[in-house]
């Protein structure tokens, strides 16, 4: 694992001077324990919101080369509120609070996954361990909790495609 340390240096250091440094340590630290396939070079990501197959962030992964692994669910220990045009995906403290949600696991060839990360990652959401149904953690998008103060919770969906689907 430590060997990917210097791809992901590289490709962030390009875009050192116009970003953030503390990218940097996320996407280092992201990097090193991310599910990855050293020899397919890829990495596995979960996706729960605009990123999905068909709706309208899928291109970000697909224009990296990304390639669609499964449909599957969560684990139910997470809530999804809707930040207007991207879900939340909230890990719940308490148990049975939660919900399982529809989401969809990716791969992704290494050597974008800087990119990525950078371009197409903005806060509150964030990358994290999302627990799948199956008992495996992936690597995946998540809210930050502060974000939710407020927001529309839209568990009772079941996922965002659900969501987005029933306001049309």
């Amino acid at each position: 694992m430590m060997a990917l340390r210097p791809v992901v240096s590289k490709i962030l250091l390009t875009q050192c001077r116009t970003r953030k440094c503390c990218f940097r340590t996320i996407v280092g630290r992201a990097m090193e324990e991310a599910d990855v396939h050293p020899s397919q070079g890829s990495m596995d990501l979960v996706v729960v919101g605009a990123h999905m197959t068909g709706l309208p962030l899928n291109h970000q992964l697909t224009d990296l080369h990304a390639s669609f692994v499964k449909a599957c669910k969560t684990a139910p220990v997470y809530r999804m509120y809707s930040l207007g045009p991207r879900p939340a995906l909230i890990r719940q403290h308490e148990k049975d609070a939660g919900v399982a949600f529809a989401v969809e696991v990716w791969s992704m060839p290494l050597n974008k996954v800087g990119a990525f990360l950078l371009n197409g990652v903005k806060p509150p959401l964030c990358i994290g361990d999302v627990l799948l149904e199956d008992g495996t953690e992936v690597k995946g998008f998540l809210g930050e909790a502060y974000a939710v103060q407020g927001a529309e919770d839209v568990s009772a969906y079941g996922g965002w495609r659900a969501y987005v689907s029933s306001r049309s």
